[in-house]
């Protein structure tokens, strides 16, 4: 399933979050885009917002809330942001409640990669949220919501990491950002 660049068009984002104004600025949601200095924004307990677009034609990513008693994840959602050649969109949002998740899939909320040159920034990571009584997708699964590279201007994961909710008892659960910006542990 896909929403992969279905989020705000270029130099658009929610009223909570600041939109680009810069052809040389990443989008941001969950981290802050690359070449820009500024909050982020979005609920990441919560997660709704669909991600910012860059500033010429790259798209955020959508947002997905999923209910359901039992999830099976083989395969992908993908909510990232959409590359150009400028300015990368930022990633979008995944939030999903269920009793049970299981599979081998991915959760994905990146940002977009700028695939031009060194000059421009690219999309920040977008807000994955899950809330479930059993999880063992924790051990198979992907969970990511990573900035996009590309050049010097690499854009910044999200800043509280992926959120699962075990049982209602919160767990963190947080990976690297290969990136190498804003590492999580």
């Amino acid at each position: 399933f896909t929403g992969k660049g279905l989020g705000y068009y270029n130099r658009a984002a929610h009223a909570n979050c600041t939109a680009v104004n810069n052809e040389y600025y990443g989008a941001t949601h969950g981290g802050a885009g690359g070449r820009i200095d500024t909050h982020t924004c979005g609920d990441y307990r919560e997660p709704t917002f669909m991600g910012g677009g860059g500033y010429h034609s790259s798209r955020g990513g959508a947002a997905i809330h999923v209910i359901t008693n039992e999830l099976f994840l083989n395969g992908t959602i993908d909510m990232s942001g959409g590359t150009n050649t400028f300015s990368g969109g930022a990633g979008g949002s995944i939030w999903i409640d269920a009793n049970v998740i299981e599979g081998y899939g991915a959760l994905l909320a990146n940002g977009a990669n700028h695939a031009s040159n060194n000059y421009y920034g690219a999309g920040g990571g977008g807000r994955i949220a899950v809330h479930a009584n059993t999880f063992p997708f924790v051990e198979t699964g992907v969970l990511q919501a990573m900035g996009g590279a590309g050049g010097s201007y690499t854009g910044n994961g999200s800043t509280n990491g992926p959120e699962i909710d075990l049982g209602f008892e919160p767990q963190w659960l947080l990976w690297k950002n290969t990136n190498g910006t804003d590492n999580w542990e």
